[in-house]
Protein backbone atom coordinates (compact mmCIF):
# COMPACT_ATOMS: atom_id res chain seq x y z
CA UNK A 1 0.00 0.00 0.00
CA UNK A 2 1.34 3.45 -0.95
CA UNK A 3 2.15 5.97 1.75
CA UNK A 4 -0.21 8.94 1.55
CA UNK A 5 2.53 11.35 2.63
CA UNK A 6 6.31 11.66 2.78
CA UNK A 7 7.96 14.31 4.95
CA UNK A 8 11.50 15.51 4.32
CA UNK A 9 13.34 17.51 6.96
CA UNK A 10 15.77 18.94 4.46
CA UNK A 11 15.46 19.81 0.77
CA UNK A 12 13.76 17.42 -1.64
CA UNK A 13 16.30 14.71 -2.65
CA UNK A 14 17.97 14.91 -6.05
CA UNK A 15 16.62 11.46 -6.93
CA UNK A 16 13.16 13.06 -7.14
CA UNK A 17 14.38 15.24 -10.01
CA UNK A 18 16.21 12.64 -12.06
CA UNK A 19 14.76 13.87 -15.37
CA UNK A 20 12.47 16.78 -16.14
CA UNK A 21 9.34 15.79 -18.05
CA UNK A 22 7.58 19.11 -18.43
CA UNK A 23 7.05 22.61 -17.10
CA UNK A 24 3.63 24.05 -16.30
CA UNK A 25 1.77 26.94 -14.72
CA UNK A 26 1.38 25.19 -11.37
CA UNK A 27 4.72 23.39 -11.27
CA UNK A 28 7.22 21.14 -12.97
CA UNK A 29 7.09 17.36 -13.47
CA UNK A 30 10.10 15.10 -13.04
CA UNK A 31 10.79 11.41 -13.48
CA UNK A 32 12.26 10.08 -10.24
CA UNK A 33 15.02 7.46 -10.08
CA UNK A 34 12.37 5.05 -8.76
CA UNK A 35 10.30 5.53 -11.93
CA UNK A 36 7.52 7.64 -10.41
CA UNK A 37 6.47 11.10 -11.58
CA UNK A 38 7.11 13.90 -9.09
CA UNK A 39 5.14 17.14 -9.51
CA UNK A 40 6.83 19.97 -7.63
CA UNK A 41 4.39 22.80 -7.07
CA UNK A 42 5.28 26.45 -7.44
CA UNK A 43 4.76 28.73 -4.43
CA UNK A 44 1.95 30.49 -6.30
CA UNK A 45 0.06 27.17 -6.61
CA UNK A 46 0.21 26.04 -2.99
CA UNK A 47 -3.45 27.04 -2.51
CA UNK A 48 -4.31 23.90 -4.48
CA UNK A 49 -3.17 21.83 -1.51
CA UNK A 50 -6.59 20.94 -0.10
CA UNK A 51 -8.25 19.90 -3.40
CA UNK A 52 -5.16 17.83 -4.25
CA UNK A 53 -5.13 16.26 -0.80
CA UNK A 54 -8.78 15.20 -1.27
CA UNK A 55 -7.99 13.11 -4.36
CA UNK A 56 -4.88 11.32 -3.10
CA UNK A 57 -5.20 7.58 -3.55
CA UNK A 58 -7.91 7.58 -6.23
CA UNK A 59 -6.87 4.71 -8.48
CA UNK A 60 -7.05 4.74 -12.27
CA UNK A 61 -5.08 3.22 -15.12
CA UNK A 62 -6.10 6.03 -17.48
CA UNK A 63 -6.36 9.17 -15.34
CA UNK A 64 -3.43 10.43 -13.29
CA UNK A 65 -4.08 11.02 -9.60
CA UNK A 66 -1.68 11.91 -6.77
CA UNK A 67 -0.68 8.83 -4.80
CA UNK A 68 1.66 10.44 -2.25
CA UNK A 69 1.91 14.03 -1.00
CA UNK A 70 5.44 15.34 -0.47
CA UNK A 71 6.04 17.72 2.44
CA UNK A 72 8.91 19.74 3.82
CA UNK A 73 9.23 19.47 7.63
CA UNK A 74 5.51 19.19 8.40
CA UNK A 75 2.22 17.85 7.11
CA UNK A 76 0.42 21.11 6.34
CA UNK A 77 -0.40 23.52 3.57
CA UNK A 78 2.77 25.43 4.46
CA UNK A 79 4.84 22.27 4.22
CA UNK A 80 3.26 21.09 0.96
CA UNK A 81 5.83 20.78 -1.82
CA UNK A 82 4.27 18.46 -4.36
CA UNK A 83 3.15 14.92 -5.00
CA UNK A 84 4.03 11.60 -6.64
CA UNK A 85 2.04 9.92 -9.42
CA UNK A 86 2.35 6.71 -11.37
CA UNK A 87 3.94 7.18 -14.83
CA UNK A 88 1.95 6.76 -18.06
CA UNK A 89 3.25 5.73 -21.47
CA UNK A 90 2.50 7.97 -24.42
CA UNK A 91 3.25 11.25 -26.16
CA UNK A 92 1.52 14.55 -25.51
CA UNK A 93 -1.54 14.60 -27.77
CA UNK A 94 -0.67 18.09 -28.98
CA UNK A 95 2.52 16.64 -30.54
CA UNK A 96 0.93 13.58 -32.16
CA UNK A 97 1.08 13.22 -35.94
CA UNK A 98 -2.24 13.53 -37.75
CA UNK A 99 -1.42 10.24 -39.47
CA UNK A 100 -2.68 8.26 -36.48
CA UNK A 101 -5.32 5.58 -37.11
CA UNK A 102 -8.54 7.52 -36.60
CA UNK A 103 -10.90 4.65 -35.83
CA UNK A 104 -8.41 3.28 -33.32
CA UNK A 105 -8.24 6.74 -31.76
CA UNK A 106 -12.04 6.80 -31.37
CA UNK A 107 -11.95 3.38 -29.70
CA UNK A 108 -9.48 4.70 -27.14
CA UNK A 109 -11.64 7.79 -26.63
CA UNK A 110 -14.58 5.51 -25.79
CA UNK A 111 -12.45 3.51 -23.32
CA UNK A 112 -11.41 6.72 -21.56
CA UNK A 113 -15.06 7.87 -21.50
CA UNK A 114 -15.92 4.76 -19.47
CA UNK A 115 -13.18 5.62 -17.00
CA UNK A 116 -14.40 9.22 -16.76
CA UNK A 117 -17.85 7.86 -15.95
CA UNK A 118 -16.37 5.64 -13.22
CA UNK A 119 -14.43 8.42 -11.48
CA UNK A 120 -17.48 10.70 -11.82
CA UNK A 121 -19.30 8.16 -9.65
CA UNK A 122 -16.61 8.84 -7.03
CA UNK A 123 -17.48 12.54 -7.20
CA UNK A 124 -14.34 13.64 -9.04
CA UNK A 125 -14.72 16.76 -11.19
CA UNK A 126 -12.14 16.95 -13.99
CA UNK A 127 -10.88 20.37 -15.03
CA UNK A 128 -8.13 21.67 -17.31
CA UNK A 129 -8.48 18.86 -19.85
CA UNK A 130 -6.69 19.74 -23.10
CA UNK A 131 -4.46 18.16 -25.74
CA UNK A 132 -1.54 19.37 -23.61
CA UNK A 133 -2.83 17.35 -20.65
CA UNK A 134 -3.50 14.13 -22.56
CA UNK A 135 -1.07 11.40 -23.56
CA UNK A 136 -1.64 9.05 -26.48
CA UNK A 137 -0.08 5.77 -27.48
CA UNK A 138 -1.51 3.49 -30.20
CA UNK A 139 -1.01 0.46 -27.94
CA UNK A 140 -1.90 1.66 -24.45
CA UNK A 141 -4.37 4.34 -25.52
CA UNK A 142 -5.45 7.78 -24.30
CA UNK A 143 -4.81 9.09 -20.79
CA UNK A 144 -5.47 12.23 -18.78
CA UNK A 145 -2.60 13.78 -16.87
CA UNK A 146 -2.12 16.84 -14.64
CA UNK A 147 -4.74 16.53 -11.85
CA UNK A 148 -3.85 19.87 -10.18
CA UNK A 149 -7.32 21.35 -10.73
CA UNK A 150 -9.43 18.25 -10.10
CA UNK A 151 -11.93 18.49 -7.24
CA UNK A 152 -13.82 15.96 -5.18
CA UNK A 153 -17.48 16.34 -4.20
CA UNK A 154 -17.89 19.68 -5.94
CA UNK A 155 -21.39 18.54 -7.00
CA UNK A 156 -23.92 16.80 -4.79
CA UNK A 157 -25.34 15.04 -7.87
CA UNK A 158 -23.13 12.38 -9.48
CA UNK A 159 -25.06 12.77 -12.74
CA UNK A 160 -24.23 16.49 -12.89
CA UNK A 161 -20.61 15.67 -12.11
CA UNK A 162 -20.53 13.17 -14.98
CA UNK A 163 -22.22 15.49 -17.48
CA UNK A 164 -19.85 18.34 -16.64
CA UNK A 165 -16.86 16.02 -16.99
CA UNK A 166 -18.10 14.83 -20.37
CA UNK A 167 -18.56 18.42 -21.55
CA UNK A 168 -15.00 19.23 -20.45
CA UNK A 169 -13.64 16.15 -22.21
CA UNK A 170 -15.76 16.67 -25.33
CA UNK A 171 -14.62 20.25 -25.77
CA UNK A 172 -10.96 19.26 -25.41
CA UNK A 173 -11.21 16.38 -27.91
CA UNK A 174 -13.17 18.41 -30.46
CA UNK A 175 -10.78 21.34 -30.24
CA UNK A 176 -7.91 18.95 -30.94
CA UNK A 177 -9.64 17.21 -33.85
CA UNK A 178 -11.20 20.27 -35.53
CA UNK A 179 -8.46 22.69 -34.40
CA UNK A 180 -11.08 25.21 -33.28
CA UNK A 181 -13.29 26.07 -30.30
CA UNK A 182 -16.28 26.77 -32.53
CA UNK A 183 -17.56 24.45 -35.26
CA UNK A 184 -20.86 24.48 -37.19
CA UNK A 185 -22.02 21.54 -39.32
CA UNK A 186 -23.92 21.77 -42.60
CA UNK A 187 -26.14 18.81 -41.72
CA UNK A 188 -28.74 19.77 -39.10
CA UNK A 189 -28.78 16.34 -37.45
CA UNK A 190 -24.99 16.27 -37.09
CA UNK A 191 -24.98 19.82 -35.79
CA UNK A 192 -27.66 18.95 -33.20
CA UNK A 193 -25.63 15.95 -32.04
CA UNK A 194 -22.57 18.17 -31.64
CA UNK A 195 -24.48 20.69 -29.51
CA UNK A 196 -26.06 17.86 -27.50
CA UNK A 197 -22.58 16.68 -26.55
CA UNK A 198 -20.87 19.98 -25.98
CA UNK A 199 -23.55 21.92 -24.14
CA UNK A 200 -25.24 19.37 -21.88
CA UNK A 201 -22.97 16.32 -21.94
CA UNK A 202 -25.75 13.91 -22.88
CA UNK A 203 -23.86 12.28 -25.75
CA UNK A 204 -20.34 10.89 -25.60
CA UNK A 205 -17.62 12.30 -27.88
CA UNK A 206 -16.98 8.86 -29.39
CA UNK A 207 -20.66 8.51 -30.30
CA UNK A 208 -20.62 11.84 -32.10
CA UNK A 209 -17.37 11.02 -33.90
CA UNK A 210 -18.68 7.67 -35.12
CA UNK A 211 -21.79 9.41 -36.47
CA UNK A 212 -19.84 12.14 -38.24
CA UNK A 213 -17.25 9.67 -39.56
CA UNK A 214 -20.04 7.60 -41.13
CA UNK A 215 -21.55 10.78 -42.60
CA UNK A 216 -18.19 11.83 -44.08
CA UNK A 217 -17.50 8.40 -45.57
CA UNK A 218 -20.97 8.19 -47.10
CA UNK A 219 -21.04 11.68 -48.59
CA UNK A 220 -17.47 11.80 -49.84
CA UNK A 221 -17.45 8.20 -51.09
CA UNK A 222 -14.25 7.54 -49.18
CA UNK A 223 -12.98 5.38 -46.35
CA UNK A 224 -11.27 7.56 -43.78
CA UNK A 225 -8.21 5.88 -42.26
CA UNK A 226 -6.22 8.59 -40.52
CA UNK A 227 -6.92 11.76 -38.58
CA UNK A 228 -5.49 13.66 -41.52
CA UNK A 229 -8.02 11.96 -43.87
CA UNK A 230 -10.81 12.85 -41.48
CA UNK A 231 -9.77 16.49 -41.27
CA UNK A 232 -9.35 16.84 -45.03
CA UNK A 233 -12.58 15.08 -46.04
CA UNK A 234 -14.69 16.31 -43.12
CA UNK A 235 -13.75 19.93 -43.78
CA UNK A 236 -16.27 19.95 -46.62
CA UNK A 237 -19.14 19.50 -44.16
CA UNK A 238 -18.47 22.00 -41.39
CA UNK A 239 -17.48 25.60 -40.87
CA UNK A 240 -15.26 27.21 -38.26
CA UNK A 241 -16.55 30.39 -36.71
Amino acid sequence: MEKESIVFNSRIPKRYKHQILGEGTCGNCYLTKDGDVYKEMKDSARDLYYPIKDIVGVESDLIAFPKTIVYYKRVSKEGFRGYLMNPFNGMCLCKISDQIDFERFIIFISILENEIQRVSEEGISLFDISDVNMLYDEISGLKLIDPDLYEKDLHTSKSICYENNMIEFFNAIMKYIFMSDSVYFDDERIDDLYRYCGYIGKLKPSEFLYEFLEYVNKNSATNVKTLSNFRNNGRNYYKIG
